[in-house]
């Protein structure tokens, strides 16, 4: 899969929709959580988004995405490339709106046949009732890129000025979505419209079968192998921020152990000498507050520490397929 390709189209998608300002050079530089505000008053004519934030919006309308975030909570930069895959596939798709479909209308051939390609993917799996992760969205680029930077050829027209202007339109109105279920996955089998009539399609031999079957196959072979690579990838920065901040939690626990030690020496030291009461209650006092930090940062150590087995487990599993 050429992702780098699709993340063009999108980035065009996001430019040219003038939502938010964008001089970005990659989809990962531009403000998902930002473009998502501006998305949802434009789409609120068409369906009414109660989620405020992206990441909301997300877990209620594609609850099987699975996001990554980093450890302040933020959407990690590569989830972009996704996020905007999806935002594409709601507005023209599941929530037909005009305005982002006339953005997608004003693309040159090639992207219009890429996004169509992708919906059209994207559409075919929901209809068979396949949950929208992130292998699906990756599969249905696998299928956009390749095939359709290119359009289909086509007879020759006796009149190639009527024809110009309808193909350099690309259809997507409401025929996508005459039917929808209540989760909002599935969509009428309605075939796309690229602003011309398909070509006949001549009747299967098993030969073709086989060949169809096995082109499937290895088209899903290879998004699998880029999604392992890109999880793979992920995990092992995860991986490294977490033994970093497990470092740092080691040596704050270690200067609170000292910290403790030297105090405790002073309180005894302040018992044998029989100093006033005053000083020894405040030693008191700081002894027991540097206690309660060494006992938060024990506990958040043993939160990490189960999070980075975790982490470090799912990078042995990767690593192994």
């Amino acid at each position: 899969m050429d992702g780098l390709r699709w993340s063009r189209v999108l980035l065009q998608w996001v430019k040219d929709s003038r939502l938010i300002p964008c001089e970005c050079d990659s989809i990962e530089q531009c403000s998902v959580e930002e473009f998502y505000q501006q998305f949802r008053s434009r789409i609120h004519q068409t369906v009414a988004l109660p989620e405020d934030s992206i990441i909301s919006f997300l877990r209620q309308h594609f609850p099987h995405y699975e996001l990554y975030l980093t450890e302040t909570g933020q959407i990690a930069a590569p989830d972009h490339f996704y996020i905007f895959s999806l935002l594409l596939f709601f507005s023209c798709v599941r929530h037909p709106e005009r305005f982002f479909q006339q953005i997608c209308n004003g693309f040159d051939k090639p992207q219009q046949y890429a996004v169509t390609a992708f919906l059209k993917s994207m559409l075919e799996s929901a209809q068979m009732r396949q949950e929208i992760d992130r292998m699906m969205i990756r599969r249905s680029i696998q299928d956009a890129m390749p095939q359709t930077m290119l359009p289909p050829e086509t007879p020759p027209n006796p009149n190639p000025a009527p024809l110009q202007r309808e193909s350099s339109r690309l259809s997507l109105p409401s025929r996508f979505t005459s039917s929808t279920v209540s989760s909002g996955d599935i969509v009428d089998g309605s075939p796309l419209r690229l602003g011309r009539q398909p070509p006949k399609i001549s009747p299967p031999t098993p030969k073709t079968i086989i060949l169809d079957e096995r082109t499937k196959q290895l088209k899903e072979l290879k998004a699998q192998l880029e999604a392992e690579r890109y999880e793979k990838g992920y995990l092992e920065v995860q991986l490294k921020q977490l033994q970093d901040k497990n470092e740092k939690f080691l040596e704050d626990k270690r200067k609170y152990v000292k910290e403790i030690r030297e105090l405790r020496t002073e309180l005894q030291a302040c018992n044998r000498e029989n100093e006033s009461p005053n000083k020894q209650r405040g030693a008191d006092h700081k002894v027991a507050r540097i206690e309660r930090l060494l006992a938060e940062k024990e506990e958040a150590l043993d939160r990490l520490r189960i999070e980075l087995e975790t982490v470090a487990e799912n990078n042995r599993n990767s690593t192994e397929m």
